[in-house]
């Protein structure tokens, strides 16, 4: 319809937001082709609808008195790149993001806590156009760097854009991330297409954040590869190498949580199954990453009756879900192998 009204010589162009249910990672190209002028994915909240809005209604404005799009509107801010600032302490997490972000060819500077953030944001050499905001890390977490960036800002008519990067996707994070001082926020594990959204309408292509995806039926007690893949894009390297970095660090994670849990302390288990659940849910292993969950929120709670029992739990699922992520790897690596010899 929107090709059709654009081939119309008749009528009057008018401005065109597409409504879809779901999104295919070519759909915002297509749009942008067929002069659309912002993609949302249903269910449409009111607050996306009207920032929407206004930003064509603005731009047709802008248009009209300068006779040309402002540059967020444009072919040429279609196609910028952005600096960003990756707040993330979780290494695998950390790869995910920063290989995702690189594919579509954005600089990426990373910071392991809140108080690294800020100490970038100081140096006046550094400009960044986007933060991806952990909300959970050590020394300073993603809510209180968001309130101290937003002090800094008071008075000076600057507006850095922060994304929340959230493991809960829980209702009500959303509004407690846009009350904190967020501009959105993206659920993890995070998805290549859910991200590409999100970039777009910090570039200029018109694209809105879609809610993000639902968790995965719990239940499968290994890992499904095929998920895995659609979630890095079809990128086998890719998976290779975080699933490397996860086989590296997870003897390491699991042990900081069986010493938290012999010694009765929930803080400590709350931040060690947290770290562990943020690793192992890039790898559609939803029973693994329940039992995570419900670790996490044991120690949150402060109630830490059954955290051996849950610990016991996790370590008899994970011997398969190791050895499967193990074989995947290894043909990777054969692959490659192979590939360079010829």
């Amino acid at each position: 319809m929107a090709e059709q009204i654009q081939k119309c010589a008749e009528l009057e162009k008018p401005a065109i937001l597409m409504l879809s249910s779901s999104t295919a990672p070519g759909d915002a190209g297509r749009s942008r082709e067929l002069g659309v002028a912002a993609l949302l994915t249903k269910p449409i909240r009111r607050k996306d609808l009207l920032e929407a809005l206004l930003q064509v209604i603005s731009g047709a404005l802008v248009q009209r008195v300068t006779g040309r799009l402002p540059d967020s509107l444009s072919a040429s801010g279609a196609e910028r790149k952005l600096r960003i600032l990756l707040a993330e302490d979780n290494a695998v997490n950390q790869t995910v993001a920063m290989r995702m972000l690189q594919k579509h060819r954005h600089e990426v500077v990373v910071a392991g806590n809140g108080k690294e953030v800020l100490e970038l944001l100081r140096d006046p050499k550094r400009h960044f156009d986007l933060i991806l905001m952990d909300i959970q890390m050590p020394e300073m977490d993603g809510f209180a760097a968001t309130a101290a960036i937003r002090d800094s800002e008071k008075g000076t008519g600057r507006h850095i854009p922060i994304v929340a990067m959230t493991a809960h996707a829980m209702k009500g994070d959303r509004e407690r991330c846009l009350a904190a001082g967020m501009d959105s926020y993206i659920s993890k594990p995070i998805r290549t297409t859910e991200l590409s959204r999100l970039l777009d309408g910090f570039t200029g292509r018109g694209g809105i954040l879609a809610p993000p995806s639902e968790t995965p039926p719990i239940g499968a007690e290994i890992p499904d590869m095929k998920i895995a893949l659609e979630n890095f894009d079809h990128d086998e390297g890719l998976l290779a190498e975080v699933i490397g970095l996860y086989l590296r660090d997870s003897p390491a994670m699991l042990a900081a949580l069986r010493v938290s849990i012999e010694r009765q302390e929930p803080n400590e288990v709350e931040r060690a199954a947290h770290r562990f659940k943020g690793a192992i849910s890039n790898f559609a292993a939803p029973e693994v990453n329940r039992v995570a969950q419900q670790l996490e929120m044991m120690g949150q709670q402060g109630d830490l009756s059954g955290t051996r029992e849950a610990l016991s739990r996790l370590e008899s699922l994970l011997p398969p879900v190791h050895e499967l992520m193990t074989r995947f790897r290894e043909e990777q690596v054969r692959h490659a192998n192979t590939d360079s010899g010829r």
